[in-house]
């Protein structure tokens, strides 16, 4: 097993105390937020209550709101504040010349690097 990282935004096209849909390598679906300090955080796709997209919900702090029951996720590390039973699944994120890039743990001996290399005369990834 290794954590390999795959490079999700660029720095500065989400706004504080909002959340994005993105893609993690080819098959894990998640969200990244930031918060009104600059800090970025990776989370799974879903609020685990009932499925509703989480990078729909609304930053306060350091916590994610649902936007259709409210539960409140701490995004350091995914757990629900307000109410028992839940947890958010978090993303170790890291920022990388100008890009977010998400941590994944995959197995050594399928892993393949899925996200293409930026294009630094565009800056599309």
């Amino acid at each position: 097993m290794h954590k390999q990282f795959y490079r999700v935004a660029a720095v500065g096209e989400l706004t504080a105390s909002n959340g994005m849909s993105i893609q993690i390598g080819e098959k894990t679906e998640g969200a990244l937020f930031l918060d009104d300090r600059g800090k970025y955080y990776a989370t799974c796709a879903k609020c685990p209550h009932l499925n509703e997209r989480i990078d729909l919900g609304h930053v306060e702090g350091i916590e994610v709101i649902c936007r259709a029951h409210h539960l409140r996720f701490d995004l350091r590390n995914g757990l629900c504040t307000n109410a028992g039973g839940y947890t958010l699944q978090t993303f170790e994120v890291r920022v990388v010349d100008g890009y977010v890039e998400v941590g994944l743990w995959e197995d050594s001996d399928t892993s393949e690097q899925i996200n293409k290399p930026c294009d630094k005369t565009n800056g599309a990834c």
